[in-house]
This record gives C-alpha cells, sequence and structure tokens, in this order.
C-alpha cells in the first residue's frame, strides 16, 4: 500500500481485524490513520522542511492498530440481519423464520 511502512504488515491479520467493515468503514479508518501520522510528522518532524512542503507520511503499524482499537464500524452483521429479518417478518405476516436456511445472492 502506498504510504504505509509494509515491514512485517500481515494482510490476512488485518482482513481479520476489520471483517464486517463497510468501504466507507475502512476509507475513515485510513484516513483517521493518515490523520495520526500527520500528527506524528508536525510533532517530529523539522519544521523547514515542513515549509517546503517535504513531508513523509508513514502510517505505521502502531499508528493502524491504534486505529482499528479506537474505530467503530458502522453496522453489526447480526444487528442489521436482524433489522432484515424484522421487515421481512412484519411484511409476509410470519414468524421463526431460520435464516441459515436460506440462500443468499450477493451481486
Amino acid at each position: 500500500m502506498q504510504g504505509t511502512d509494509s515491514e512485517g504488515l500481515d494482510l490476512l491479520e488485518y482482513a481479520a481485524k476489520t471483517e464486517g467493515y463497510s468501504g466507507a468503514d475502512l476509507s475513515a479508518l485510513v484516513k483517521n490513520a493518515q490523520i495520526k501520522a500527520l500528527h506524528v510528522i508536525l510533532e517530529t518532524e523539522n519544521k523547514e522542511d515542513l515549509k517546503k512542503g517535504e513531508l513523509n507520511l508513514i502510517i505505521t503499524k502502531e499508528i493502524f492498530d491504534k486505529c482499528i482499537q479506537e474505530f467503530k464500524k458502522s453496522s453489526n452483521r447480526d444487528i442489521e440481519q436482524k433489522k432484515m429479518m424484522k421487515v421481512y417478518e412484519d411484511f409476509i405476516g410470519k414468524k421463526n423464520l431460520d435464516i441459515s436456511k436460506q440462500k443468499t445472492t450477493l451481486y
């Protein structure tokens, strides 16, 4: 990933940590990490380099992990599924539907 420190980065680990995140959630998470990395630069870099516009923005594993810990995803699959089933039950008037037996197709 451009702009990130990829040494020792385990993409499968991050995929697991962000399971259920929407695209908007992931985008917000990365933007938050960029802002935190910028704060590190502003606190530590040479002010003359900053005036010249010479920034070396690096999102470290530590920064990204902290962002994941602090971030709250916008939706929870189980909650969303329950909401969907409530609407479905209200619409067709059936109760006790077992969604695990339903076939779902994603487009």
